[in-house]
């Protein structure tokens, strides 16, 4: 659509530039969840968007053609990204299905083993990669954390040797 303003002296010389344009279409599962709606789905760096309906089905209409990178958002689910190229217009353009699993939250205290006192500055990591350091009080939080088992590596370095901790 273009808004243009015509003159009634003479003939008003316009140049409309079509964009070719495909659709994105695709489902996305909630593990463990019945209804799948309300999922957003986006291409990253744009305002192309859709939410899922009951199903997980979506639909992103009329996305110029081009390579984007598609994001889900899902409250307590983790977040997915995949490439999607749309070449040809009028296509419509499937997205394999994408299982969005659920996320939970870490939170924790160390302490020394030999004096029960909190430790600062300890780095706490999990096989999936999330990362945190202890505070001065031996705090630390981890979100994001796939839902599960979890294996938590705690690592404390000083100037003289790196510790594996036992927890």
């Amino acid at each position: 659509m273009s808004n243009i303003s015509v003159n009634a002296e003479g003939p008003t010389i316009v140049d409309l530039v079509l964009t070719p344009t495909a659709n994105i279409i695709g489902t996305i599962i909630l593990e463990g969840i019945q209804d799948n709606s309300g999922v957003l789905v986006y291409l990253s760096g744009t305002s192309y968007m859709a939410m899922t309906d009951s199903e997980g089905s979506f639909t992103i209409s009329d996305v110029p053609v081009g390579e984007y990178e598609l994001v889900t958002n899902a409250h307590d689910f983790d977040v997915e990204k995949t490439t999607v190229t749309l070449d040809t217009a009028g296509d419509d353009v499937p997205v394999p299905v994408i299982t969005l699993r659920k996320i939970g939250a870490i939170l924790g205290h160390v302490v020394d083993a030999v004096t029960g006192n909190p430790l600062a500055g300890v780095i706490v990591k999990t096989m999936s990669a999330q990362v945190n350091t202890t505070d001065t009080d031996g705090i630390f939080a981890i979100d994001n954390v796939p839902a599960g088992l979890a294996l938590l590596l705690p690592t404390l370095y000083t100037s003289r040797s790196k510790s594996r901790l036992r927890h």
